[in-house]
């Protein structure tokens, strides 16, 4: 594997909180999974993007003489570590959109730029999904299927807060774009919100989802609402 394609392993922030933790010990996937509090599924998927990579390797562990050692990984040890700088990610969006911002003096196409990158948002969450799935799903699959296995690739596993037969509520802590830092976020969080929600409800068919909190300084979290359309609960 390339330099390229060893940095581009590590562009995920899961994969390279997870280079790290190895960098520290050799670990199972039943350890990490319970540090970064992750399905061991999806821990193995990231495992396998990293040994890929050539970044790290498997490894057996025997604690004794019996039985059958067990499956740690490990940092390649034939590999020359580059060293890695943490990410200043508040920076980096800061620039980010704040260029954006620059790039569009009129506020009206900037205005229609971030609507479509929140449709797009929506598309790529639930890209792989088609109405017949959707067809068939109960609020519950949306819940886990959705919103507990497909958003955590653009954001930290959500957080439910309330969870009823007709309507569940959950809060995203870290937005898929924004961080506190970014001068302008409550504006934004608005327009992103407003499009790529409703949008993943109009592609969804069968829910309603509804912006019960927008994050703020003192409350650094947006919270929805997602319910069964009345026709479903028919």
């Amino acid at each position: 594997m390339t330099l390229i394609e060893k940095f581009k392993a590590l562009s995920c922030e899961t994969r390279y909180n997870i280079y790290n933790m190895l960098r520290r010990r050799q670990m199972s996937i039943e350890e990490i999974s319970n540090l970064i509090n992750l399905k061991p599924i999806t821990v193995r998927h990231h495992i396998s993007e990293l040994e890929r990579s050539g970044l790290i390797c498997k490894k057996l562990n025997r604690v004794s003489l019996i039985g059958r050692p067990s499956t740690v990984y490990g940092i390649n040890s034939d590999l020359l570590e580059t060293s890695l700088m943490t990410r200043n990610y508040p920076a980096l969006q800061e620039i980010l959109f704040t260029s954006i911002q620059n790039y569009f003096k009129n506020e009206n196409q900037l205005l229609l730029f971030y609507n479509f990158l929140g449709r797009e948002l929506a598309h790529m969450v639930l890209a792989g999904l088609s109405n017949k799935d959707f067809n068939s799903w109960s609020l519950k699959d949306v819940k886990e299927k959705v919103f507990f296995e497909k958003l955590q690739n653009y954001a930290p596993m959500p957080e439910l807060v309330e969870d009823c037969e007709k309507f569940f509520i959950f809060r995203l802590y870290t937005c898929p774009f924004l961080e506190h830092a970014l001068p302008s976020f409550e504006s934004l969080c608005k327009i992103l919100s407003e499009s790529y929600m409703p949008e993943m409800a109009n592609i969804i068919g069968i829910v309603d989802i509804s912006v019960t909190h927008r994050r703020t300084r003192d409350k650094p979290f947006c919270e929805f609402k997602v319910s069964l359309k009345e026709s479903k609960n028919l």
